[in-house]
């Protein structure tokens, strides 16, 4: 019998499945990619519920759909990374660029506890190590009320996160991929913003 983990992994796989594997790809790298992602968040959250997984099942299919989306789209990251001594749950670019110079990388939080108060702690916890501006929260409820920028299934917003992980990644020129974690050289400039 499958953990709730793989339950919850094996409903969004099987989405996007439906979805076909080579569209899914081919929208989460255009202007489209947060409709896309907001749209199956939102069509799994219901099938993810429906197996009484409470908090960690939202936080799970949060988690699981991100880390596809994120590579999918080409989007450098490194997910659940230890940074001077705190979880990280996704930053973006990688984690060294968080340790070396923190205001050019972006962290999305995915907290466990998806309450107002729950997110804004994740938040704040993230802002020990880089700048406040730079944490992003990702939740299955509804964003109201939560005083932190904050993407949401419920709302139809997750797909933002993406969007905003291509903005930061310009606004900062982290934008190009090296092969493994080496800086880009000129035969390697990928431009992960098209």
């Amino acid at each position: 019998m499958p953990t709730p983990s793989e339950a919850i992994r094996a409903i969004a796989y099987g989405h996007i499945a439906g979805v076909g594997e080579a569209r899914a790809r081919r929208e989460l790298c255009s202007p489209r990619a947060g409709a896309l992602l907001s749209g199956v968040a939102r069509a799994c959250l219901p099938r993810v519920r429906a197996l009484g997984a409470g908090p960690a099942g939202d936080c799970a299919l949060v988690t699981v759909l991100l880390h596809y989306a994120l590579s999918a789209a080409a989007i450098p990251s490194h997910r659940k990374v230890a940074v001077r001594g705190r979880e990280v749950d996704i930053v973006v670019p990688d984690a060294r660029t968080l340790a070396a110079a923190p205001a050019r990388a972006l962290v999305v939080c995915v907290p466990e506890d998806a309450s107002a108060r729950g997110a804004e702690a994740a938040a704040e916890a993230a802002s020990r190590i880089l700048p406040r501006e730079n944490v992003a929260v990702a939740l299955c409820p509804s964003a109201r009320g939560v005083g932190v920028e904050a993407y949401s299934v419920e709302d139809g917003t997750l797909g933002g996160v993406l969007g905003r992980a291509r903005a930061h990644l310009a606004s900062t020129g982290g934008g190009r991929l090296g092969v493994l974690g080496a800086a880009a050289g000129p035969e390697q400039r990928a431009d992960v913003h098209r």
